[in-house]
């Protein structure tokens, strides 16, 4: 999982999203997890706020890739 920053017209949104692979096509897809909004409007309210996002879905990923790693023993 990661935070993606796109734009659609002249805003900037924030949403958490999830690769995996298709196993029919055989492709890499993206899931939108959570959608956070309007990057301005979330940066209005906490300044900081990319990087307390990042810091909340770090142990996450960290979580993941343990798990990850016992399914392998």
């Amino acid at each position: 999982m990661y935070l993606e920053k796109f734009k659609s017209g002249k805003n900037t949104y924030i949403r958490l999203v999830e690769c995996y692979r298709d196993p029919n096509t055989k492709t890499n897809r993206k899931k939108v997890i959570k959608n956070y909004g309007n990057y301005e409007k979330l940066k209005e309210q906490s300044p900081e706020v990319l990087r307390e996002l990042e810091e909340k879905y770090s142990n996450v990923k960290a979580k993941e890739a343990l798990a990850r790693n016992d399914n392998f023993e």
